[in-house]
């Protein structure tokens, strides 16, 4: 049994228990050891908040940052929250439909974030204002919890259906997601980005870096990242589960989103360096309908704009 089966088993289990966010949260913790923070695993994540205030200067209007944004899919970490205030943002909301913060995560962000050098946070995130950087760690060093601290730099968390936020229309000048589009069904994110048509400024600018490969081999590298793509419907439900969910969308799918949505895409950076894995695999029935260009990227930053 590959290493990938035994995660979508044990990930399978633990989402129909009544706990199961908690108990994720411990196997991620003890098994796959992806919620410990690091210099490099946070720098990751930093990197990605430049790259979308990047994208914002180039496309909106003005070189000025908006004075908010809004995150879709808070997750586990407010990495890039901390690092859009840290660029002169001053109020970020960040939504999810499930509240998965933990006060170990949070106070580990916080520790390593604080540890950086400003040198080395600046090399990260070349947008990073040094006296904000300063209050931060000022915040930190006195005692500060991690709530009262995202309170004092405008971070505002939103545990809702971000079908339906409770935020007045046309006030949304940025809107960003990393990793996030690929866990949510094709029909649900077409209402969700109605939902940001409905907010956004008329010269808002989204940045959504979507990660289409299959995440289990981010887990079992015995695996492709193509490898979900010659699975069956039925195999495929036996093994994606809420927990994990991977909708398995394709680029000309998230164009299409997009479209219907009411947004024009102004910019595309796919990544396709793997393009030569896809003959290593049969592909399901569904995926035989798609392009061999709409198959191959394994991830898009996606910039757009509201028509």
């Amino acid at each position: 049994m590959g290493n990938w089966i035994l995660k979508a088993l044990i990930q399978g289990a633990i989402s129909v228990t009544p706990m199961s966010e908690d108990l994720n949260f411990l196997f991620q913790k003890y098994v796959t050891h992806s919620v410990k923070q690091s210099k490099s695993s946070l720098s990751i994540r930093l990197v990605w908040c430049g790259k979308h205030i990047e994208y914002y200067r180039q496309y909106s209007s003005g070189q000025n940052l908006p004075s908010s944004a809004l995150e879709l899919g808070t997750g586990w970490l407010s990495t890039v929250p901390v690092g859009l205030y840290l660029s002169g943002i001053d109020t970020i909301y960040t939504v999810d439909i499930h509240d998965l913060r933990k006060r170990e995560v949070q106070v580990d962000l916080l520790n390593v974030v604080t540890s950086f050098t400003t040198e080395e946070l600046k090399a990260k995130l070349p947008t990073l204002i040094e006296s904000r950087f300063d209050s931060l760690r000022e915040m930190w060093r006195s005692g500060q919890t991690p709530e009262e601290i995202f309170q004092n730099v405008g971070i505002r968390f939103l545990i809702a259906d971000a079908r339906h936020l409770d935020l007045q229309a046309g006030t949304i000048p940025f809107f960003v997601s990393n990793t996030t589009f690929e866990h949510i069904p094709g029909a649900r994110l077409t209402d969700i980005l109605r939902e940001f048509h409905r907010l956004a400024t008329p010269d808002a600018v989204m940045s959504h870096l979507i990660d289409m490969s299959d995440h289990y081999e981010h887990f079992d590298h015995s695996l492709s990242v193509y490898s979900f793509l010659q699975h069956g419907p039925l195999v495929w439900r036996l093994v994606n589960n809420s927990l994990m969910y991977q909708n398995r969308l394709r680029i000309n799918d998230f164009r299409a989103i997009h479209q219907t949505a009411g947004f024009k895409i102004v910019h595309e950076e796919n990544y396709i360096k793997h393009a030569a894995r896809l003959d290593e695999i049969k592909l399901a029935a569904a995926f035989r309908e798609y392009s061999r260009e709409d198959l191959i990227p394994s991830s898009s930053w996606m910039i757009s704009k509201p028509v």
